[in-house]
């Protein structure tokens, strides 16, 4: 809701006159009522880190004092800035909101926007042709709690509600308490709501823009130029194509801040689709729908995601909350419960050569055939502070799947409780693996490798992390390398307490190469592995010894019973000898003497064997 200050007590002393608030209280587009002070007092801390401030109207400043103003007019705070000569302080511009024209017709609206910059509406506003704004100039429109709808009852039943092109600027705001303007009705090929060309600009607030409908950006298009669009809802916009809810082209540039996008149908991009470049913050992008890739959002350029909330969008075939075919940044941002067919619940990558990041994300209860998480078919990605859980897949990759030639790199990150019916209840990576100061816990995978499956020539890489509590069916409940080999880079590493059908199995080799050792190991460090068959006297470890003084066997031990580490203090490998075991009345000792062609009659051999008293015969 949009604060009104002046009309409510936002600081806690209250002064006649008025309301008293701080600066660090604002956010563009709050208004001020006439009487309300705004406050600095030299409160950094309160004010974000400022201690003065200009206001200003239009490109003039208006206080005399740097750190106080009472205001004489009705305004809103369209703009803040840094000052460049005072890093303490801080440049807030307002528009004067009571001087427009007044409209609660189409042909005052009409005559208004030839006339003067400024529109505030009185009424409710039915068009019957398309709003054309094309003289280049600057507008602004306060839809004052209003709707502009359009009529299609007549002509060809076609037409966006909005058009603004030929470098034109529209600005489209509701200033009423309630927050109840909508713009409503249209249906055209581009832009049912509005529609964006011409490298024009759009700056939208506070409007709901819905049930539009098009082949391209059902709600909004913008096919070239820049929008602004904040604490907006955009929802249930309907396309034959792509961008149910906005579409941007290869020459947009969009911002969109503290928006709802939600309810919105497409064939790609349910909520937004864009080839041009996207940044959103602090938004929520729910129950959107796409019958191919992308149901939460569908972008093919530069994409910058903060803060956000991507859940409940449903039926694409790929990507199910994003399905992505550039660079992308994810950033504090939340994707759950989304849902795709075949690949990438929660995200769809592919871009040969793109890189992907998530800083601090939560991806979580995501389904999809493969890869119900994260999806990786092509590029590299870094997952940084980033928890995925509770995501299933139908078939392999409970949280991620990555394909060959690819290169994801887990840092500082959770993956817990997800699951598939195949393999890599976690993780199945078919390129470069690497996990730093990470968890894999509780993960599940019905054929082979709960926590990891890694099924490449390439390598997967364990520093300072956890693989624990994985299970799986038939084999390697922690981790299973179908091909590709094992580089343990050392700090506290833990591959332990994972299960095959209720047995120790913590890594197992399809086809064994030594495990590299490429670091010192930590205190509490406990690695279990499942020995390669005819492995007596193998060394399951490369270069132990250089990094590490401890015994193998503090650290290492074997998940079966044929074999244990040699406890020798002259090996500096994992090596292995097999067990004795006792039958029911005693050790059983079994020596095949083979004699070479070459023996003479004087050669002999021999056999010494010791046995405890209560146990020789």
């Amino acid at each position: 809701m949009l604060a009104n200050i002046g009309a409510v007590t936002v600081f806690a002393e209250n002064y006649s006159g008025g309301s008293h608030v701080y600066v660090g209280d604002l956010s563009v587009g709050d208004i001020v009522e006439v009487g309300a002070v705004l406050h600095s007092a030299g409160n950094a801390q309160k004010n974000q880190g400022y201690k003065s401030f200009y206001v200003c109207f239009g490109e003039v400043k208006v206080n005399s004092s740097d750190y106080e103003y009472k205001f004489d007019r009705r305004a809103m705070l369209v703009a803040t800035e840094d000052d460049k000569n005072n890093a303490e302080r801080l440049i807030l511009r307002f528009e004067d909101i009571d001087t427009a024209g007044e409209a609660d017709t189409e042909a005052k609206l009409r005559a208004y926007l030839s006339s003067t910059d400024k529109i505030l509406l009185s009424g409710d506003i039915e068009l019957t042709a398309p709003l054309e704004i094309d003289d280049g100039g600057s507008h602004i429109i306060n839809m004052n709690g209003h709707s502009i709808t359009r009529n299609l009852s007549g002509g060809s039943g076609k037409g966006s509600v909005i058009r603004v092109t030929n470098r034109s600027t529209l600005t489209i705001r509701d200033t009423s308490p309630e927050g109840s303007a909508v713009i409503t009705g249209g249906n055209e090929n581009e832009g049912g709501g509005i529609f964006v060309d011409g490298k024009s600009t759009l700056n939208l607030h506070h409007v709901a823009v819905t049930e539009n409908l098009a082949k391209y950006g059902g709600g909004i298009c913008v096919k070239s130029g820049t929008a602004e669009i904040s604490r907006c809802t955009i929802d249930n916009n309907t396309v034959g194509y792509s961008g149910g809810g906005l579409y941007l082209g290869k020459d947009a540039v969009v911002t969109i801040t503290e928006c709802t996008i939600e309810n919105n149908e497409a064939r790609d991009g349910g909520a937004v689709y864009s080839t041009g470049s996207l940044t959103v913050d602090s938004c929520t992008l729910t129950g959107n729908s796409a019958s191919d890739s992308g149901a939460g959002i569908w972008t093919n350029g530069v994409a910058r995601l903060t803060n956000t909330e991507i859940s409940q969008n449903i039926n694409a075939v790929n990507g199910g909350g994003i399905a992505n075919y550039y660079d992308m940044i994810l950033r504090e941002c939340t994707v759950n419960a989304n849902n795709a067919s075949k690949c990438g619940g929660g995200v769809y990558n592919d871009k040969t050569d793109g890189t992907y990041y998530f800083e601090n994300c939560t991806i979580s209860d995501n389904t999809a055939q493969t890869g119900a998480g994260i999806f990786l078919n092509s590029g590299d990605v870094e997952i940084t502070k980033t928890t995925m859980e509770n995501n299933v897949a139908a078939e392999a990759g409970g949280a991620l799947w990555a394909n060959t030639n690819t290169l994801v790199s887990f840092t500082d990150s959770v993956l817990q409780n997800n699951s598939c019916k195949t393999n890599g209840g976690g993780i199945n990576s078919h390129g470069t693996l690497q996990l730093s100061g990470s968890t894999v816990n509780a993960c599940a995978a019905e054929n082979c490798g709960g926590g990891v499956y890694l099924d490449s020539d390439k390598e997967l890489t364990v520093e300072s992390s956890e693989i624990t509590n994985c299970t799986s069916i038939k084999g390697g409940g922690g981790l299973y390398l179908y091909a590709g080999s094992l580089v343990l880079a050392g700090g506290t590493t833990r591959i332990a307490d994972n299960t095959t059908d209720g047995s120790a199995d913590n890594i197992r080799f399809r086809n064994y190469k030594k495990i590299q050792i490429t670091g010192t190991f930590g205190e509490g460090s406990e690695i279990g592995f499942v020995p390669p068959s005819n492995s007596e006297n193998a060394n399951v470890t490369a270069d132990y010894g250089t990094y590490n003084d401890t015994q193998p066997a503090s650290i290492f031990r074997c998940d079966t019973n044929e074999y244990t580490i040699n406890p020798d203090e002259t090996y500096t490998e994992v090596n292995l000898l097999h067990k004795v075991h006792a039958s029911f009345d005693g050790y059983h000792v079994k020596v095949n003497i083979r004699v070479t062609d070459d023996a003479d009659w004087w050669d002999y051999a021999y056999l010494q064997i010791f046995a405890r008293g209560d146990k020789g015969r």
